[in-house]
C-alpha cells in the first residue's frame, strides 16, 4: 500500500510484477508435486508387473500361535507369529488388516538383502483403524510381525485378563506399490515455500507491520498442523475441550450424541493420543470408521447443557463445528473445522495485541510464534483462548501506561478490563493481572470520579472471578479429585497442609526456583506439542528467545522518567501479580492433583506459564542492557527464526504421520 496525501491506496505493481507473481506461484505449485514424485520415485521405476497392490500368497506365510477359521487366523495362544518370506522384492509399503476391539501393539522385524539383522519396528495402533500400515520403502527379504498378549494393549488400565477374553482375528496380509499422490507432503511443501516467499518479497512492508508477518505465519503454520495430524486427540486434554465446543456449538438447543461422540469426548480406547495413525493409509482407515459412525442416529441426550463459565472459550471452535455440520461435511472435516475456527480467532487476536503493544513487538510476536502456543491456537484448547486475550488486555495497558499524557477513554479501559476478565474465564486463576490497571496514575484520568469507577470496577472483576475460583474449594472442598494424580482429595490435602505449613511453604517455593528457567524459557514452555512432540530443540529455543529480548525495544523514545518505560514500581507490582499467579498454580495443583501427604507437587506443567511470559519478560530483562539490531531487521529475524524453529519441529514430529 502506499500513502498518497491522507489515503492509502493499493500498490499492485505493473504487469510485469503480477507476471513474476504468478511465475513464482507456478514454480511453488510445480516444486510441491515434484518433492511428491522424488519421495515416491523408487515405486515409479517399478516394472509394471511390480505395480500394485498384492495379497500375501500362503506359500509365503508361517504362522505360530494362530488357528486358521473361516473368516481369517485367529490368535489363540499367548504370542502370534506371522512370517514371511519376500525373496527380496521392493515393498513400498505392507499391512495387514484385522478385527480387534482394543488398541494394538505389535513388533516388526524386517531383514532386507545381505543384512546382518532386522531393522526392528515398534507399531502402534488405534481402535479405529482395524489395520496395520508400514512404510518400508526397499528391498524386503522377509519380515516376521509378533503379536503378544501382554504387549497388545500397553498402558491398559485393566489387567491382562479382560485382553484375554478378547478376539483377535487377522483377516488379510498384503503389499502396495503403488504411486498416488500425498496431498498433505505436497501442502507441507506449498506451505513452507510460500511462507518463504511471503517474507522474502514482503520484508519491507513487515519490517513496518509486524503484526502482518505474525498473522500470515500463524495462519500458515497453524492449518498446516491441522493438515497434518487427525481428527482425534492430540492435545493436552483435547477429549475435554472438545466435548465443551460441542456442546456450545448447539448454542442453548438440545444437545444430542450417539455412540461414537460418547467415545470422543473421554481418553478412551478410541480416543488414544499414543496411537495416532502413522501414515495417510491408517489415517484414510480411521477417517472412513469415524464418518460412517457418525451417520448413526444421535440417541442420547445431554439436554441444553452449555460449558458455564468457560462458555466462551469455546465459541470459535463451536462456529467452527456449527458451520461444519451445516454445510454436511463428513465428521473428520468438521472436527478440523472446529480447530481453524479456533486458530483463526486466537491469531487475530494476539496480532491485534502485536498491533497495539508499544514495546516488547518482537518479544509477543516470538511467544506467539513458537511451536507449544501455536500448536495449542491449532487444536481445541481453552490455553490460546487464554492467552491471547491476556496479551492483549495487557499490550493495551502498556500503551495506557506508557503514555501517561493522553488520557483515558472508557473503550481503552473496556478492552483492558474485558480482555483480562473474559479470557481468565476458563482459568480465573489469571485474573489478578487485572489489578495492573491500578498503576495509572492520576493524570491519566479525566477526574477524580472517573479513576474511582475504573479502578474499582476492576476490583470488582478481580474479587468475582477469584471467588468463582477460590470459594468452591474453601467451602466444599472435593472428597475426590482428578483420579490420574492417584488418591487425591482437597478435603484430605487442605488439613495436611495446615498442619504444618513451613513444611508446605518450603515445598512451594523450592517446586517454582527449579522449573522456573525451563518453564518461562527453555524448551519445555516451547518445544512441547501435547502428545505429539515433546521437548525438543531446546537450547535452540532458549538461545532464540534470549537474542529477541536483550534486543527489542522495553521502552519508548521519550527521555522523560515517567514516560516510556516501566519503572521499578511498576515492575515489581506486576511480578509480585505474577509471582502470585504462579504460587496459585502450584498451590491448585497441590490440592487437586497430588495424592494426599506427598512431598512434591505433581500436575504443573509449562504450558501454565505461557500467558506470564509476557509481563515476566518486560518486567524481569532490564531496558538498559541491549543487542543492537535495528528494528526492521529484528523483526525479520524475529518471524524468520520462530518460523524456523516451529518448522523443524512440525517436520520431525509430523509430517511422517501423512507418508
Amino acid at each position: 500500500m502506499k500513502r498518497v496525501g491522507r489515503r492509502w491506496k493499493w500498490d499492485i505493481g505493473g504487469r510485469k510484477t503480477w507476471g513474476r507473481y504468478l511465475i513464482l506461484a507456478a514454480v511453488i505449485l510445480a516444486a510441491g508435486i515434484l518433492v511428491d514424485l522424488v519421495c515416491q520415485r523408487d515405486v515409479l521405476m517399478l516394472a509394471a508387473g511390480e505395480r500394485g497392490r498384492f495379497e500375501v500368497p500362503e506359500e509365503a506365510c508361517t504362522w505360530e500361535g494362530f488357528t486358521q477359521t473361516e473368516d481369517g487366523w485367529v490368535l489363540s495362544d499367548d504370542m502370534g507369529v506371522l512370517s514371511v518370506e519376500l525373496g527380496g522384492r521392493y515393498v513400498s509399503r505392507f499391512g495387514f488388516s484385522y478385527e480387534y476391539d482394543e488398541r494394538l501393539s505389535v513388533k516388526w522385524y524386517v531383514w532386507g538383502p545381505g543384512d546382518w539383522g532386522p531393522a526392528i519396528i515398534e507399531d502402534h495402533n488405534g481402535a479405529l483403524t482395524q489395520m496395520s500400515v508400514e512404510r518400508l520403502d526397499r528391498p524386503v527379504e522377509r519380515l516376521q510381525i509378533v503379536w503378544g498378549r501382554d504387549e497388545m494393549t500397553p498402558e491398559a488400565e485393566e489387567p491382562v485378563n479382560e485382553a484375554e477374553t478378547l478376539t483377535f482375528r487377522l483377516r488379510e496380509a498384503f503389499w502396495v506399490n503403488s504411486f498416488g499422490i500425498r496431498w498433505q507432503r505436497v501442502f507441507f511443501v506449498w506451505t513452507v515455500l510460500g511462507l518463504a516467499a511471503f517474507l522474502w518479497l514482503g520484508r519491507h512492508f513487515i519490517a513496518r507491520h509486524l503484526e502482518a508477518g505474525f498473522l500470515a505465519l500463524a495462519l500458515g503454520l497453524g492449518i498446516l498442523m491441522i493438515v497434518l495430524l487427525p481428527a482425534n486427540k492430540a492435545s493436552w486434554d483435547e477429549e475435554v475441550h472438545f466435548f465443551h465446543a460441542y456442546c456450545v456449538s448447539h448454542f442453548g438447543l438440545e444437545v444430542k450424541t450417539n455412540d461414537m461422540l460418547e467415545r470422543l469426548f473421554v481418553a478412551d480406547k478410541e480416543n488414544y493420543p499414543y496411537s495416532l495413525p502413522d501414515n495417510l493409509d491408517e489415517r484414510r482407515a480411521m477417517n472412513a470408521t469415524l464418518n460412517q459412525s457418525m451417520e448413526e442416529e444421535m440417541v442420547y441426550s445431554r439436554g441444553h447443557a452449555l460449558a458455564g463459565i468457560y462458555t466462551p472459550a469455546y465459541v470459535p471452535a463451536a462456529l467452527g463445528l456449527r458451520l461444519g455440520f451445516l454445510l454436511g461435511l463428513p465428521f473428520t472435516l468438521v472436527y478440523q473445522l472446529g480447530r481453524l475456527f479456533n486458530l483463526l480467532f486466537c491469531a487475530g487476536i494476539f496480532a491485534w495485541a502485536i498491533r497495539k503493544i508499544p514495546i516488547g513487538k518482537a518479544v509477543l510476536c516470538a511467544i506467539g510464534l513458537l511451536p507449544t502456543p501455536l500448536f495449542l491456537m491449532s487444536m481445541y484448547s481453552y490455553d490460546a483462548f487464554l492467552t491471547s486475550l491476556l496479551a492483549l488486555g495487557f499490550a493495551w495497558f502498556l500503551d495506557e501506561y506508557l503514555h501517561p499524557q493522553r488520557k483515558i477513554e472508557w473503550y481503552g479501559f473496556a478492552v483492558i478490563a474485558l480482555s483480562i476478565s473474559i479470557g481468565s474465564m476458563p482459568k480465573a486463576i489469571y485474573v489478578p493481572l487485572i489489578l495492573a490497571v491500578f498503576l495509572l496514575p492520576r493524570e491519566k484520568f479525566a477526574d477524580r470520579r472517573q479513576e474511582l469507577w475504573m479502578k474499582g470496577l476492576a476490583a470488582v472483576l478481580f474479587l468475582v472471578l477469584m471467588a468463582s475460583f477460590v470459594l468452591p474449594t474453601v467451602l466444599s472442598p472435593a472428597e475426590s479429585n482428578d483420579t490420574r494424580g492417584g488418591n487425591t482429595s482437597e478435603a484430605g490435602q487442605i488439613p495436611y497442609i495446615l498442619s504444618d505449613i513451613p513444611r508446605f511453604l518450603r515445598m512451594l517455593i523450592s517446586s517454582i526456583c527449579v522449573t522456573f528457567p525451563s518453564y518461562t524459557i527453555g524448551s519445555s514452555v516451547y518445544g512441547t506439542m501435547g502428545h505429539v512432540a515433546l521437548e525438543m530443540l531446546g537450547r535452540v529455543i532458549s538461545a532464540f528467545m534470549l537474542l529477541v529480548l536483550f534486543a527489542d525495544e522495553k521502552r519508548l523514545g521519550s527521555t522523560k522518567d515517567r514516560e516510556g518505560r516501566l519503572r521499578g514500581g511498576a515492575r515489581a507490582w506486576i511480578l509480585l501479580l505474577c509471582a502470585g499467579i504462579i504460587a496459585m498454580v502450584w498451590v491448585a495443583m497441590y490440592l487437586a492433583f497430588t495424592p494426599v501427604g506427598e512431598n512434591t507437587i505433581k500436575g504443573v506443567q509449562a504450558r501454565y506459564y505461557i500467558p506470564l511470559l509476557l509481563p515476566l519478560y518486560l518486567c524481569l530483562c532490564p531496558d538498559t542492557v541491549k543487542i543492537n539490531i535495528k528494528q526492521e531487521r529484528l523483526y525479520l529475524l524475529t518471524l524468520t527464526g520462530a518460523a524456523l524453529i516451529t518448522g523443524a519441529v512440525v517436520t520431525q514430529s509430523m509430517l511422517g504421520l501423512c507418508g
